[in-house]
């Protein structure tokens, strides 16, 4: 059962009576490291049709007493009939409402988070700040050197000195009132349900792209600073492979050819480091494969199956299709 919720106070229930109390065309969006969404339409005889108010309502969905989606509205318009669409974004928004004051940071990982959120929280509102979660990253506690010039928003320095680096994924939850950010290798759980053709999968499309597929990459760490002051030659892994500064896949080689990309990690110092973020990236390049589908969720028919959540690894078995992952 899904209930929506405004500033706390229950907006929409399957259980409630009260029929002026009905909201139209609920859509929760839940994204991973990236925002989330809910969209609703408020009948003019819904109560809370006048109490909306813009970056400063709340609205939360819960599924099963688990809330599932927090976030403010954003926009809201009304229609001829006067019914209110309204669209609310998740809290990571949040952290684009602070900015990152230039800095020089010398620490871990780990650390620059919690500087960061830290600035965060004394910009905020109260109801804005993030308290510090899970951190079960890789090397969130490895040696960290990096500055910046600018005043960029807090989620774009994020997003670029941290994810962008060290992967994981960002996840936003609350409990027990607090507001907690965690910075996770792994977002969700195995599910032990599976997504099956012809039991529960409704659609799905299997797409191979080759546009932007590369079969050899040439990976750069950071730059290095030369006597002058200036900014030399970036590290690069050739000391720790044999003299060569590219990787290539060459399975995928015999499928595509030979093409080439570069790409670099800025705070990357290490090349042994480098040459493992290098790897796994070149397994993405080299066989872009996207698999788009709608299912049936068990949950909603056998209560004993557990709930898909955003972030679970679910097994997709389609026979017709090829499919078993």
């Amino acid at each position: 059962m899904y209930v929506i919720k405004h500033n706390g106070e229950t907006l929409y229930s399957p259980a409630m009576m009260d029929m002026s109390r009905r909201v139209l065309a609920p859509k929760v969006s839940l994204d991973i490291n990236a925002n989330s969404s809910c969209t609703f339409v408020l009948p003019k005889v819904n109560p809370a049709s006048g109490e909306i108010r813009r970056r400063k309502s709340i609205v939360t969905v819960e599924q099963d007493g688990k809330e599932i989606f927090r976030g403010r509205v954003l926009d809201d318009e009304n229609d001829k009939y006067n019914q209110k669409s309204v669209y609310c974004e998740g809290v990571r928004g949040y952290l684009n409402d602070s900015q990152a004051a230039p800095y020089s940071y010398k620490g871990t990982p780990r650390g620059l988070l919690e500087k960061l959120i830290a600035e965060h929280n004394e910009q905020m509102e109260e109801d804005k700040r993030f308290t510090i979660g899970e951190v079960t990253i890789d090397r969130a506690n490895e040696a960290l050197e990096c500055e910046n010039v600018a005043y960029w928003e807090t989620l774009r320095e994020i997003d670029e000195k941290l994810l962008g680096a060290y992967g994981g994924y960002l996840r936003a939850r609350k409990e027990g009132g607090v507001q907690y950010l965690d910075w996770v290798k792994e977002y969700g759980r195995a599910n032990p349900q599976k997504i099956r053709f012809a039991v529960n999968l409704i659609d799905i499309k299997d797409k191979n792209d080759s546009a932007d597929i590369f079969t050899i990459l040439r990976p750069l760490g950071a730059s290095e600073m030369g006597d002058d002051g200036e900014f030399a030659e970036a590290v690069n892994i050739a000391s720790v492979n044999g003299g060569m500064d590219y990787i290539q896949d060459d399975e995928a080689i015999a499928k595509y050819g030979r093409i080439w990309r570069t790409y670099t990690w800025p705070n990357e110092e290490n090349p042994t480091r480098l040459l493992e973020k290098a790897r796994e990236y070149l397994k993405i390049g080299a066989e872009l494969r996207t698999i788009t589908l709608q299912a049936i969720d068990i949950h909603f028919l056998s209560g004993s199956a557990k709930a898909i959540r955003v972030g679970d690894k679910v097994h997709i078995v389609s026979q017709p299709h090829g499919i078993d992952l």
